[in-house]
């Protein structure tokens, strides 16, 4: 997931840094901006256009929105995604895409 990448700072594992000129998304604005767009605030066009997300990071865009949506309790998950996401980028716990998509889809039931 190369939206996953540009969020934690990473490729595929934390050892990984982004290649040069590869901007980071700041978590905490991503955040913000898949909540309003979970509330209707603002679009995905507008989600796309804020985040310079590119085609390939799309569907990285709309499987984070999925998981959001199909979430039984919206804001415990908001918190698990805020955690593991903030834990990523610090190269603690979640050190691997594959762990940081498990914990995203468990805490997504």
């Amino acid at each position: 997931m190369a939206l996953l990448d540009r969020i934690v700072g990473w490729v595929g594992d934390v050892n990984t840094p982004l290649p040069e000129g590869e901007e980071k998304i700041a978590i905490h604005a991503f955040q913000a901006a898949l909540a309003e767009w979970q509330d209707g605030g603002v679009t995905r066009a507008d989600v796309v256009a804020a985040f310079t997300i590119t085609v390939e990071e799309e569907s990285d865009l709309d499987w984070l929105k999925g998981r959001y949506a199909s979430a039984s309790d919206k804001n415990r998950f908001a918190k698990v995604v805020d955690n593991v996401l903030l834990l990523a980028e610090a190269g603690r716990i979640y050190t691997t895409k594959a762990s940081i998509t498990a914990r995203l889809n468990a805490a997504a039931v």
